[in-house]
Parts: structure tokens; C-alpha cells; sequence
């Protein structure tokens, strides 16, 4: 995970320097939210969320979904 972490860190620091100023500001959030997105995808493969009940999950998609739309 920490390979991971590094590498994805790497790789948005990459990015950001070539979408020149805008770079940190349209990278960030969109870097965050990929975080967020694929652990939850993960965390649903994994069985993480299999007892939780219905409630929890709509919510956590719920705010997932946010993330992708805004």
C-alpha cells in the first residue's frame, strides 16, 4: 500500500506540473476523489461493507457520487 500511496503521489505531482497553473487546482480534488472512489470500490470487493446494512451503504454512494459529479 505504501508502494502504491508513493507511486499515485508521484504520479499527480507529474501531472500536475504539466497542466501548468491549473495543475494543483484542478488536480488535487480530482486526485482526492480517485482515492476515495477506489477504495471504496476495493472495500466492496473485499466484503468490507457485506454486514453493514443498506442505510450505510446508500449513504457512502451517495457521497460518492457527489464526489464524481462535482
Amino acid at each position: 500500500m505504501a508502494g502504491f500511496w508513493f507511486g499515485s503521489t508521484l504520479l499527480y505531482g507529474l501531472a500536475a506540473s504539466q497542466l501548468g497553473t491549473w495543475g494543483p487546482i484542478l488536480g488535487w480534488p480530482l486526485f482526492m476523489s480517485l482515492i476515495v472512489i477506489t477504495a471504496t470500490v476495493l472495500g466492496m470487493f473485499a466484503g468490507e461493507w457485506k454486514d453493514s446494512g443498506r442505510l450505510p451503504i446508500r449513504i457512502h454512494w451517495t457521497g460518492v457520487t457527489v464526489l464524481v459529479l462535482v
